[in-house]
């Protein structure tokens, strides 16, 4: 009987209380549709989300003595105080893992599977890379010539990739001034291609993408329709380039991707936190759904067509 290579790989995700209900779809999300969670750890910042990990079968860890200081709530937008607080523990768990030895796929927690991604990412086609990143689909030159979206990336243990995040998680007054990691990261990537020829590659946005984000979300119609009809079944999706988690949440909802209760419901575990099959409501017309919406409102009244 062939055997399975058995996979290097630790999933890492970070999350605190307030985005907790992001969490818990993505975990409702990828059991209803029978993913392997296995590889996961999640690194909370509280002990609400260190409990709800563990009462949905993931596996998680919190230490008070260094995430006691980590707001709770979710942030209101990007760049700002708390987003900022949160991009600090993404890098410091990023690095411990890969201290210990493992390669590292990190993922935000709004982000849903159609497939386990693990598999592509660690496949010979893949194996010259040291790093790959979901396309951000953003051209502003601070995060040229990449355009990494540190939402979603897979790093190969190695020398080269564990000096990058040793180098990175000193860089936490530029994380803190350009209110955002992802634009350190950026920076840092530059250089150490140049300068210890680190391999980079960015899944590119567009048509053939199989980890799409916001930017198909928002910008792609034919894209979005395409995903939704079932003719494209990228690996992943990632709801970036959204304001808030009020948005991401609507917007899933719409997309018939949204498998748990609702915030104000307290749950633990599986039974109680998931919903049997999607939840899916209608909020603005000219968003991506996976039914009709002609009758709801646009995002910005007064401006926008349907997409239907």
């Amino acid at each position: 009987q062939r055997k399975t290579k058995k996979s290097n790989t630790i999933i890492v995700l970070t999350c605190n209380k307030g985005q907790s209900i992001m969490f818990r779809n993505f975990v409702c999300n990828a059991r209803a549709k029978g993913l392997d969670l296995s590889h996961i750890i999640m690194f909370a910042t509280d002990k609400d989300t260190f409990e709800l990990s563990k009462s949905l079968g993931i596996r998680a860890w919190y230490d008070e003595t260094i995430f006691g200081s980590m707001p709770e709530v979710a942030a209101k937008r990007y760049g700002d105080s708390i987003f900022n607080a949160i991009m600090m523990a993404k890098v410091y768990c990023v690095h411990l893992v890969l201290s210990c030895g493992y390669n590292v796929l990190f993922q935000d927690v709004d982000v849903i599977w159609n497939k386990n991604p693990v598999s592509f990412l660690e496949s010979k086609e893949l194996q010259e890379w040291d790093m790959m990143f979901q396309d951000d689909g953003s051209r502003q030159s601070r995060f040229a010539p990449y355009s990494p979206n540190s939402g979603f990336y897979f790093v190969r243990n190695n020398q080269k990739t564990q000096f990058f995040f040793s180098m990175l998680l000193r860089m936490g007054d530029v994380i803190l001034r350009s209110k955002s990691h992802q634009s350190a990261l950026n920076d840092l990537l530059n250089e150490m291609t140049s300068s210890k020829g680190l391999r980079v590659k960015v899944f590119r946005k567009g048509l053939t993408n199989d980890f799409p984000g916001g930017v198909e979300y928002h910008n792609n119609k034919q894209f979005m329709k395409e995903m939704i009809s079932g003719k494209r079944h990228p690996y992943i999706f990632h709801m970036s380039w959204t304001e808030n988690m009020e948005y991401k949440k609507k917007y899933f909802e719409q997309l018939g991707e949204w498998y748990t209760v609702e915030e104000t419901e307290y749950c633990s575990g599986l039974d109680d936190c998931c919903l049997a099959e999607p939840r899916i409501t209608c909020h603005y017309q000219d968003k991506p759904s996976k039914i009709p919406c002609q009758e709801s409102p646009t995002v910005v009244e007064g401006k926008g067509t349907s997409f239907w």
